[in-house]
């Protein structure tokens, strides 16, 4: 690591735990993957600081954005930095003392941010590494079970509970809370994954054609017509009286899982980079993390999970002093689901490509396609296994079709 960027990862880290009044505080910067992503750069930090004998050693996940002026301006990224910088350090301890006032716990599934840096084009945030706590990401090419489905879903209940009681109880404040990304996402980020999608979507009709299956073809080139239109319909806050602060990027990579001791079960989930949070129905995140990451045996099981995921939902509001037929009915939920389903199921196979690839490219710039590209050079166009690539999105097709939810 090169002298200046330690220097500065000094700074950082100083100014963050200056109010420990440290003696001394010694760095360390483990052997770990730093090569971050495309949306930022990842360092990984140990902490030893030294006060009156005693010692504290922490372990960092330090998040660093691109400073490149295509990726902060033209992408329009900035926004989302400063974004996911006022979720943790204005939006999370806000949450956080409201839970408390109403004697429940406090939402748990998110890292601990112990502080965060703006400078100009420089937008930095120090949160617990927890790879040390044995939190590990779910096999990229393998689906999530029902296990791992139901602790994320209690997981985005909770939070979405807590979303909707501070809405129904402190609205004035609410009101501020995600609104600053709807540009971002709406001009910039769904564009991209909207032409990711429908690129997606044309080499699945290839397949469905060379099967001669003439009824999912003409199915999907209707999806194909408005694609854009109906999935920003299905993530946007208009004509919708219960948003919440959606997290926003619900596939694979951004849950962390804690195992239990020689067992496959998960017993704990945390819900990584929120830095695409933004107002939106809450039925959003969960058909996104569904469809992105689990599979047929889950789907077949859909309304189940469906109602799994409300009773959290509802039992929250209750314990937070808001009434749930006020704030967020079931009926209002299964309305909203039927409307976050359909472009969740169309835009599953870029996911099932991303798990398949047999090359997953972390340093792919995105300030190489700012207005016409997408997401596709994250990854290869080979897949390791393309029979099951074709079985996964088969599959998920027919049964939400069989269900009439698309």
């Amino acid at each position: 690591m090169k002298k200046e960027l330690e220097q500065e990862v000094h700074s950082w880290i100083t100014d963050t735990f200056k109010e420990r009044n440290y003696n001394t505080i010694d760095i360390e910067f483990p052997d770990y993957d730093t090569s971050g992503g495309a949306l930022g750069d990842i360092i990984f930090v140990n902490v030893i600081g030294r006060s009156d004998g005693s010692e504290e050693r922490l372990n960092l996940l330090i998040k660093r954005s691109k400073s490149d002026h295509i990726v902060l301006d033209d992408m329009n990224l900035r926004v989302a930095y400063k974004n996911e910088i006022n979720f943790y350090s204005k939006i999370v301890p806000f949450f956080k003392k409201f839970a408390e006032e109403k004697n429940t716990s406090p939402f748990e599934n998110i890292p601990t941010c112990f502080g965060t840096v703006i400078k100009e084009n420089l937008y930095v945030i120090l949160m617990e590494n927890l790879k040390p706590k044995g939190f590990k990401m779910h096999e990229l090419g393998k689906p999530h079970d029902m296990a791992c489905a139901k602790l994320v879903l209690e997981a985005y209940a909770k939070w979405q509970a807590l979303c909707l009681a501070v809405k129904d109880q402190v609205p004035e404040v609410y009101s501020v809370f995600g609104a600053n990304n709807q540009d971002f996402l709406r001009k910039k980020l769904s564009k991209l994954f909207s032409a990711s999608a429908v690129k997606e979507l044309n080499f699945v009709v290839g397949l469905y054609e060379e099967k001669g299956d003439k009824i999912m073809v003409e199915k999907i080139r209707q999806v194909q017509n408005n694609f854009e239109e109906n999935y920003l319909k299905s993530i946007s806050i208009e004509h919708c009286n219960f948003p919440v602060i959606r997290h926003g990027d619900c596939w694979n990579n951004n849950f962390l899982f804690r195992f239990e001791t020689g067992s496959t079960k998960p017993k704990e989930v945390i819900i990584i980079d929120w830095q695409n949070s933004a107002l939106g129905p809450p039925l959003a995140d969960i058909a996104q993390y569904l469809l992105y990451t689990c599979s047929a045996s889950e789907y077949e099981n859909i309304d189940d999970l469906l109602r799994f995921y409300y009773n959290i939902l509802s039992k929250g509001l209750r314990e937070l002093g808001s009434d749930p037929e006020k704030c967020f009915s079931w009926n209002d939920c299964y309305e909203n689901f039927k409307i976050c389903i359909p472009p969740a199921v169309f835009t599953k196979p870029v996911f099932v490509r991303a798990s398949l690839a047999k090359e997953f490219n972390t340093s792919f710039d995105l300030s190489q396609s700012p207005d016409d590209g997408d997401f596709h050079g994250l990854f290869s166009d080979e897949l390791k296994d393309p029979d099951e690539y074709f079985k996964r999105i088969d599959d998920t097709f027919k049964i939400f079709l069989e269900k009439g939810l698309i």
